[in-house]
Parts: structure tokens; sequence; C-alpha cells
């Protein structure tokens, strides 16, 4: 929150007396890309709980304080984007430093609501005061770096180049940021070196920050980017925001400017503060109080179930659409790789111990080497001392003199004598090496090997992975991390953000159960408790005996509460779902926000003619209505035409403004009230008078469907996953539409002169879903979801099988939307249970177990 004092907009008032404002105009913005970092202020645990009501809970993660923990990328857009997603920014700066955001503007940005943090785009309006100087004296670099030091969303064509400053003093909406030399002189001087002493106020915040890298930047010291704004209005080429990677195509028209501005929470830039400044209101760090709701489990793995996955254990082509929760793709990747060499360890061992122990496998090791026609090229090159002594100390003979080792023989000895004895021929050297004489070179080294190696397992268990790969590749045709490669490929589809997950525990323990929560593991954590406790800490009775039948690998099915039913549990088994739930996080959020923008020239006349073919029509209220609803585009001259009121923003007003003037005033007198009455499948309205359009958003299932009224001007809509929005035009009946499907009406805007809303009053009877009681049986918690098109009185009640009241669940009038309902039966005994829903005049019973 942003609250500014007397004492700000007199400072500010005082400074804008000596203020340059260089930048005067109208400007509206045609392209935006805005990066928000979130550091959390205190630890906060992430977990999940069990999906069956057992209350058994699983922490994933623990972020600390000064953790970098998410991060939100809003855009880039370009303005067909902007236009789809309903952001239109236009603001207006005046040559006395004062600027204004015009009516009808919308901006994206980060709300928390019910600890769940979403991007939304929301109406704006503002009046502030501004500074900016382009000149050679306000010019200052644009940082490659935000204000914590990672990377800008900057294209590449804007990083390094010099600016124009640009600073906002007052404003409601808004970051407060000086121009961008005042940015660097106050957060690392006039040498560009932080913590020499000669910043002038650098930017801090309270805790430290850790980086996901594993660097920690301190509390309480400047931080390494620069706070603050940088403008240019010209020549700035072509657009730049969005095209390479971003799947968002550079806007064809270039801008006319483009800005950036860097911010932090904080003091210095008046955000995420309370509402009273030296008042600890969330009660933990002072003026701080921004909270980011965790929407999400940010990373889980999808597995894709194909053949060939299971190699990591059966579990994983078993998973279905469930994630795993984190990301696990190099751990299991490691595990597929340290795998495959476990295997091609067994393999040599085992061809070792056919060929008669490590003597004889090392014997025609040797002379396989020696036959070579590597060795041959070696020998012929550099003669036989040399490639002999070679070939010797890699087998593991001895360099230097040792008499337990060949009676004191040297590998060069050795090599000395073979080059005697057959006057430097390769081919005898060879002849000798690989004799069955004892004092041979290859006899030699099956001598050291038997001596270095009890076993074929050891012997095979020393090979470098590099050796191991080579029979790899020979026996299968790839390295193992080749193999561990193709394996994530094929089963890992990828990962991503989830809410229902498995869970895998890293600690050695859970080794019996693939490292999968499941039953087994959970009975066999609390049975082993228990026999400790029992046995005054008998390990091996309670491991090795007790509790050993829940010792076995259940984590290749999934777990089924039906087991629970009967109130024998010996029969359960299976991989535990688990749930989790949006989570507060007290943070600090650094911004950085990339703008382009054209300038408003004075040629618009708010005709309303959308087309711009000089003529004003039906074919100019079709095309507005199009591209109010995302059916069509128009051009910018188009839409500010369009906008025939004025105000910035196109909607119903603008519409009906366009509509009278082509109609003429010979109309009954304008409506000042409407009713619209909602039945199940359709929409109609009651006015008294003369209604120009209705402009109606609605929310509904997958499975609805809509036909608009053909006794109309103009009738049109959009549907967007589950949002429609519809516009019809001069209703010649009271009839809008007919629908299929369950649907809520969000809003209404409607006008009879384009200048002014209707009073809108709604008709609308009750209509709902409720689901079944889920888990049933269940203990000691279930739940049933109940889904409202309009605010109802709701009442919850449990009953017992002689009619006796247990416990009222809910009990009051609850809003349009979805509900869960929870009865918690910790304090109920087993049976059999009635919830008696009572919505309005109607009344639903199920029947539900409690089994305990």
């Amino acid at each position: 929150m942003k609250k500014i004092t007397s004492l700000i907009a007199i400072v500010t008032m005082a400074s804008m007396i000596y203020a340059q404002c260089d930048v005067d105009g109208n400007y509206r913005v045609t392209a935006l890309d805005v990066q928000y970092y979130d550091i959390a202020r205190q630890a906060v645990d992430v977990k999940v709980t069990d999906a069956y009501g057992q209350g058994f809970e699983v922490v994933l993660q623990t972020i600390n304080a000064g953790d970098l923990f998410y991060g939100t990328h809003s855009g880039p857009y370009n303005s067909a984007v902007l236009d789809q997603i309903g952001v239109n920014l236009n603001v207006n700066f005046n040559s006395d430093c004062t600027a204004s955001l015009a009516a009808g503007s919308y901006y994206p940005d980060v709300n928390e609501e019910n600890c769940v943090s979403s991007v939304q785009v929301l109406p704006i309006t503002d009046d502030m005061s501004f500074t900016s100087d382009q000149s050679a004296a306000g010019q200052s670099p644009l940082p490659t770096t935000n204000l914590v030091g990672l990377p800008s969303i900057s294209a590449r064509a804007y990083q390094g180049g010099t600016y124009g400053g640009l600073s906002l003093d007052e404003a409601l909406i808004f970051d407060y940021f000086p121009q961008g030399w005042m940015g660097y002189a106050n957060q690392v001087g006039p040498d560009f070196t932080p913590f020499t002493g000669d910043e002038l106020a650098p930017v801090s915040i309270p805790v430290q920050v850790n980086y996901p890298t594993g660097d920690v930047y301190p509390a309480n010291t400047p931080l390494p980017g620069i706070h603050g704004g940088w403008i240019t209005i010209g020549d700035v080429g072509p657009s730049q925001i969005g095209g390479g990677d971003s799947g968002v195509p550079l806007n064809e028209t270039a801008p006319d400017g483009f800005a950036e501005w860097h911010a932090i929470d904080g003091v210095a830039s008046g955000s995420g503060l309370g509402d009273f400044i030296g008042n600890d209101e969330d009660g933990f760090d002072g003026d701080f109080d921004r909270t980011f709701g965790l929407p999400v489990i940010p990373t889980a793995t999808y597995f894709t179930g194909n053949e060939g996955c299971d190699v990591v254990g059966a579990w994983a082509t078993s998973l279905g659409a469930q994630p795993v929760a984190g990301d696990v793709t190099e751990v299991l990747s490691a595990g597929v790789e340290a795998g495959c060499y476990a295997s091609v360890i067994e393999g040599v061992a085992a061809q070792c111990d056919a060929a008669g122990g490590v003597a004889n496998t090392v014997f025609g090791g040797c002379v396989e080497q020696a036959t070579s026609d590597d060795f041959a090229a070696a020998c012929g090159y550099y003669g036989v001392t040399a490639s002999v002594t070679q070939a010797c100390i890699d087998a593991g003979g001895p360099a230097e003199s040792d008499p337990n080792v060949a009676g004191g023989l040297t590998c060069g000895d050795l090599a000395a004598s073979y080059d005697a004895a057959c006057a430097g021929d390769c081919d005898c050297a060879v002849a000798a090496a690989t004799s069955t004489d004892p004092a041979s070179l290859c006899s030699l080294a099956a001598g050291i090997g038997a001596a270095g190696y009890a076993t074929c397992a050891d012997f095979a268990g020393s090979f470098t992975n590099e050796t191991l790969d080579g029979y790899a590749v020979a026996l299968t045709g790839a390295t193992c991390g080749q193999t561990a490669d193709g394996w994530s490929a094929n089963c890992i589809a990828g990962v991503d953000v989830a809410t229902d997950v498995w869970v895998m525990n890293p600690d050695p323990n859970y080794a019996y159960w693939s490292q999968f929560v499941t039953w087994n593991a959970i009975a066999f954590s609390q049975c082993y408790g228990e026999c400790l406790a029992q046995t005054g800490g008998d390990h091996a009775t309670c491991g090795g005996v007790v509790c050993a039948p829940f010792v076995a690998d259940d984590s290749g099915q999934a777990f089924d509460p039906a087991c629970l039913a009967d109130g024998d549990s010996s029969d359960c088994a299976g991989r535990w779902s688990f749930s989790f739930s949006p989570t507060c996080i007290p943070e600090i959020e650094v911004r950085q926000v990339v703008i382009e923008f054209n300038e408003l020239g004075g040629e618009c006349a708010n005709s309303g003619d959308s087309n711009e073919d000089g003529n004003l029509n039906v074919l100019d209220v079709v095309g507005t209505v199009a591209f109010i609803l995302g059916n069509g585009t128009l051009t910018d001259g188009g839409q500010c035409e369009a906008d025939s009121n004025g105000d910035g923003n196109l909607n119903v007003l603008d519409v009906v403004q366009t509509v009278n003037i082509i109609l003429g005033n010979a109309r009954s007198a304008d409506a000042t009230n409407i009713m619209i009455n909602k039945s199940a499948n359709e929409v109609s309205f009651d006015a008294d008078g003369y209604v120009g359009a209705i402009q109606m958003t609605l929310s509904h299932s997958d499975d609805f469907s809509i036909t608009l009224t053909n006794d109309a001007l103009v009738a049109d809509y959009n549907t967007e996953d589950n949002k429609t929005t519809l516009i019809v035009v001069n209703p010649e009946t009271t009839d809008l539409f007919e629908a299929t499907g369950m649907f809520t009406i969000d809003e209404v805007l409607a006008s009879s002169d384009g200048y002014n809303y209707i009073n809108v009053d709604m008709n609308m009877p009750i209509s709902y879903t409720i689901s079944d009681a889920y888990p049933n049986p269940f203990n000691p918690t279930t739940s049933i979801d109940i889904a409202l098109d309009t605010d109802a009185n709701v009442s919850v009640k449990v009953f017992n099988i002689m009619g006796q009241l247990v416990d009222v669940i809910s009990e009051g009038n609850l809003m349009a939307g979805s509900h869960s309902v929870a009865w918690d039966a910790s304090q109920i005994s087993s049976g059999v249970y009635f919830i008696n829903t009572e919505i309005g005049s109607e009344v639903n019973v199920q029947k539900i177990m409690l089994v305990k």
C-alpha cells in the first residue's frame, strides 16, 4: 500500500518549482513488459496435506527469510495483445510537471486474494507529478540488471544505451522513482562503485537476499541495481518489446518513445508499506506489509508412463496424470545412470568369473591390447622399448624397482630386454610379451591384477566410468550418460506447477518404498515409533520383526481409501496423494517496467467513425462492438475515433453515443433504471425508458452455449475459456439471449445517452450444484462443494440415523461462486450420518459413513 502525507506533497511541490519537464504530450502505451520478483520477509513452510482426511502433512520446502522464491513475468505484450487482455494506458504529461492517467486506463498488476496471487488487469486513474530531462546532462546508461542484480528484461537494443531521466515524485498507483542519473548517484555514487561512502541515499532492504545460485546479498546495504527511471522520445528505432523466443510479434509501427523504471518495496518507492508509516501493522518487520499468495507448488515433475520407464521402479508407468512434487528429473536421471554403471560392472564381473578369475581376465586383456593395431602402430613409431614400457605401466606394472614385485624388475627393464632379444622387431616383442612364460609382460600383469583384487567383482568395480562407458557402448550402443538422457526424454513429460501431487522423500530410509510416501511407509514409521517406545529402543526387533510387514514396496499403485471402510486396514497399500493449499508469504516485491508508446496527436475527433472511411453508420457500430469484445481489430486512429466520449476507454458508452448520432434523437425518454431478469436458460430486461445498449460479462461452465436476440441493431459476443462478454445494441424487445449450461452474471453496463450508465438491478432465482461428499467413507474429515450462481442463504447440517442434529457446519448467506464446506468428525463416533444442505427452500440430503 501507499499513503501520501502532506509533508511529501509539500516537498514535492517545492522541488517542482525548479524541475525540468521536457516530455509533455499525450501518450498511449503500445507495448509493455513487466517483471516481478518476490523476496520472503520471514520463513514459511510450503507443505501439503494428505487427500484422505488423515491429517498427515509433509513439508516440501521451507522458504527462508530473504529467499528469492518466485518470479512473475507479465509480458511481453504488443499492441494486439494489450487490446486483447484489456490493457489501455493513456498518460498525459503536462509542461508544468503534472501528469495524469486518463479515465479508461487499465493496467496489469499482481494482486493477492485468499493467499492466491495472480496478474490482474485493473482500471486505474491517477494525478501525478514528475520531472524529465532528455538533455545530455540528464542522460545515463540503462541498467543491465534489475535492483537485486538479476538480468534485465530490456531488449539488447535498449541495454547499454544512454537515455534521458524520468522521475515520478507524487502518485497513488505507481512507484516513486528518481531520474536515472540520480539513481546511479544514490546507489553507487559518482565513482560507480558501491560501498565506498559516496552514495547519496542508497536503497536497501532489511533482509538479506538469498539467490537460487547460493549467493547472498547482505541486508541493509545498497542494492546492486539502480532505482530510477529513463525515457526518450523521438527516433528510438523499431519496436523492441517481444520478438525472438517470446512468441509475441513485434509491433510493425515504430514507437515514438521508450521508458523504463526500476523499483522495490520500501520508503524510497512508497510501495509495499502499511497505511501508517512508523507503525508495524503486520507485527513482523516495521512498515512492510505486502503478502504474496503462493497459488501452486512451483515445481512438480510430470511423467509420460511410456513403456520402459519402469527401469527406476514399477511406479514410473502408473503415476497417471498426477505429478511428483518438486523437480526430480536430475535425481532420477542420476539414478538411471548409476544403475547402468552397476549393470555394466555386474556384466564385467560375470565375464571375469567365466574366464577363470582376475588373473586370466587380465592376461587376456593384455594379449588383446598387445596384438591390437594401435599397439603395432605405436611400436612402429616409438620403438619397442618405449612402447612396451608404456603398455606395461598402463597395465599396472612397476615403473620403479620393487623387490616385492617381479623380483625388482621394472617395466623399463622388461622392455629393454625385449628390445635387445628381438633386435627392435615389434612382432618378436609382441610374441615375447604375450607368451605364457611367468616372466612375460602379460603374465606379470596377470599376477599384479590377481594380487590387487581378491574377486572379479572387486576388479570390475575398479574401472573408471570412461572404461565402463566403453563396455556399455559395446553392449547397448550408448554410454550410461546417454542412457540416462534417453530415459529422461522418454519418461519425463516436463516440470510445471501443480496442486495435487505424489511425494517422494529423499531420506535413505524411504528406499524400501522407492522413496515414495506410501501407506506402508507411514504405517512403518508409526509402528516403529510405537515399538521403540515399548521395547526401550530395540531397533532390530522393531525394524526387522514387529514392523517388517510394512517394509514391502507398495509404490507401484495408488492408495485406495475404500480399504478403510471395513475397519480392517491390513489390505491397504499404495502411494498417498497430497494436496496443496494456497500459502501466504510476507514479501518484498522487486519490479522492472519497460514500455513503448505512441504520441496521440490532435487529429482525432472522437467521431465514432471506427473504420475511418469518413462515414458514420452501422459499419462503425459493428466494428467498435467487435473490437470491444475482442472479435476484431481497429487501427490506433480507429480506436481513437471509436472513443466517442473521449474518456480513453472503449465500452458500451461509446457504442450508445455513436448509435444516437446515427439514429438521431427521435426516441422515447431515456431509461434511468433497468432490471435484469435471469431464469434457468434465458435473460431479459425491464426498463423505465429507452436503453441504447447493454454490455454484460458472464462466467459459466464448459458446456455453456448462448444464442443472442435477433431483434437489435447489433448483437455480438466473445467467449474466452469460461468467460463470455456480450453487447446488445438498440434492443427492439426485452429479450437478450437464451443459454444452456450454468452461468452467472458478473457485470452489467447499460446506457441510454452514451455519457452515463443506467442503474442496474438484478432479478435472479437461485441456481446451484452440490457435489457428493468426499471422501466417503471418511476419517475424520469429509467435504462437499457448493456452486451458486447468485448470493443465497445456505444451511449445512449433520444428522445421525435417529434424526438427531449432530453438528451445524455452515449457516448464513454465501456469495455467488464456489464454496467448499468441510465437516471435522474427530470428536464423533463411527457410524452413518446425513448431510442436510438447504439452499433457499430446496433441500439436499447425502448419506456419509464415518469409519475410525
